[in-house]
């Protein structure tokens, strides 16, 4: 059977344990003619630096599978998006911080990242020059 596309995850299966690409499987998705879709739970800003880095022009899948789109060097295309009504979100919100106080919330929008709290999870993702998690 002869492989015609390539899905991949990115945490711990593309990316290095640093949140890396190494430069193996850089230069293997670079030299393969087989067209590659990253699928992540990350939001698409999270997938930008390495679909740019990789040069991936085809379609891609972030939040788990809820909202599909390509990125050229005008932005964001969304083929297919599954959001959950806001309604919903506010009530689960409410929920959560109601029954659970001390659960660090964190949800996303199509171009936003939202935060209840700053703990050390959320201070990773907004400095992560403090930390080499995130190096592309």
């Amino acid at each position: 059977m002869k492989i015609k596309h390539i899905f991949t995850d990115m945490d711990g299966t593309l990316l290095d344990s640093h949140g890396s690409v190494s430069d193996t499987n850089h230069w293997s998705i670079y030299y393969s003619d087989l067209p590659i879709t990253l699928v992540s739970a990350r939001s698409p800003l999270e997938m930008s630096n390495i679909v740019e880095k990789l040069q991936l022009r085809t379609p891609q899948i972030a939040f788990n599978g809820n909202l599909t789109f390509t990125q050229n060097q005008f932005g964001l295309q969304i083929i297919d998006k599954n959001p959950l009504a806001s309604e919903t979100v506010s009530q689960l919100l409410n929920y959560i911080s109601t029954e659970f106080p001390n659960v660090s919330l964190n949800w996303y929008s199509l171009a936003h990242w939202y935060i209840n709290k700053q703990d050390k999870g959320t201070f990773i993702h907004l400095y992560p020059k403090s930390n080499n998690r995130y190096r592309t």
